[in-house]
């Protein structure tokens, strides 16, 4: 039985050692991906200097703009990977609250069979 717990609490730790090396690689990504953009940004910006007809000059600023929008999405994306949506105090929480909900249906169903 101790065998079990420590090897159960061993794949714990590589599990958390894993999820925060993705999360490392996942970080890396956003940070690189935004720099890309920044860096298409400023070449777009010094092609508006030679466009030659409205639709270069169109084309241009959608895709400024749609770097910009890549920027702040990564932006949100890498802010979001940093607060994780789940807890262990958060799964203790509903833990409780499905036991506590199985219980009281447990008591209405005997209290239904005596009545």
């Amino acid at each position: 039985m101790e065998d079990e717990i420590a090897g159960l609490e061993t794949r714990i730790k590589n599990y958390q050692g894993g999820i925060e090396e993705n999360k490392a690689n996942v970080l890396a990504q956003k940070k690189t991906k935004i720099a890309e953009s920044r860096e298409l940004i400023e070449r777009y910006k010094s092609q508006l200097d030679n466009v030659r007809n409205n639709r270069e000059f169109d084309n241009l600023t959608k895709e400024i703009e749609f770097q910009g929008l890549e920027i702040e999405f990564a932006e949100k994306e890498k802010s979001a990977s940093s607060t994780p949506p789940w807890t262990p105090k958060k799964a203790e929480d509903q833990a409780e609250q499905r036991s506590a909900r199985r219980a009281q249906g447990r008591l209405g169903a005997e209290e239904e069979r005596a009545g």
